[in-house]
C-alpha cells in the first residue's frame, strides 16, 4: 500500500493526486488530506485521527507526504523515510513557498524530496522506503529549531505585507 499523507491545508494538491490515481491502477493507494475530491481508484480518508495515521504509516510501502514538520514527526518518530512533495504555490497548494525551502534543507537519510513529476518512477522502482531512520534526541531539538526559524521567517514576511 501506498500512504499520501497531505495535511490540513485546504488547497487540493492536483498534480500529486493524478499520479496517485494513476498508480492506484497497480496498487492500493491510501490518501488522507484535508482538500476536498476524491482522484478515481484512491481512497480517500480525509482527516484521520493521529493513531489512524501511525497505523497507516506502519502498514505502508511507500508514504508519500508534503513537507509539513507534524506529517514528517510522524513519519520519523515511527522510524519511515517518507518520499517528501513540497507544497507549491505555483500550483496552488500553498500561500507561500515556506515548504520548498524547508524541504530544500531536509537531510537526505530523513527523506526522499521529489518533483511531483518524479513520483512515478520513484514508486516504480518497487523499493521499500520504510527504511528504519533513527531519530535521536539532538535531532529532534535541531529539527524544532529549524522548524522554528521557517515560521519566523514567514511571520517576518507576513507582516511586510
Amino acid at each position: 500500500m501506498i500512504l499520501a499523507s497531505l495535511g490540513t491545508h485546504a488547497a487540493p494538491m492536483r498534480e500529486l493526486e493524478a499520479v496517485l490515481a494513476d498508480w492506484s491502477k497497480r496498487e492500493p493507494v491510501v490518501l488522507c488530506s484535508a482538500a476536498h475530491g476524491s482522484p478515481p481508484g484512491v481512497d480517500c480518508r480525509g482527516l484521520v485521527a493521529p493513531r489512524v495515521l501511525r497505523e497507516l504509516i506502519r502498514e505502508s510501502r511507500v508514504v508519500v507526504c508534503h513537507a509539513g514538520p507534524a506529517s514528517l514527526h510522524d513519519c520519523w518518530a515511527l522510524g519511515i523515510r517518507p518520499v517528501v512533495i513540497p507544497r507549491s504555490p505555483r500550483r496552488g497548494e500553498h500561500v507561500d513557498d515556506h515548504q520548498e525551502r524547508f524541504a530544500a534543507r531536509l537531510p537526505s537519510r530523513l527523506a526522499q524530496v521529489v518533483a511531483v513529476s518524479e513520483l512515478g518512477r520513484v514508486l516504480a522502482e518497487g523499493r521499500d522506503h520504510t527504511a528504519h531512520v533513527v531519530v535521536d534526541p539532538a535531532f529532534s531539538v535541531a529539527f524544532g529549531r529549524l522548524v522554528d526559524a521557517t515560521l519566523a521567517r514567514r511571520r517576518r514576511a507576513w507582516w511586510r505585507r
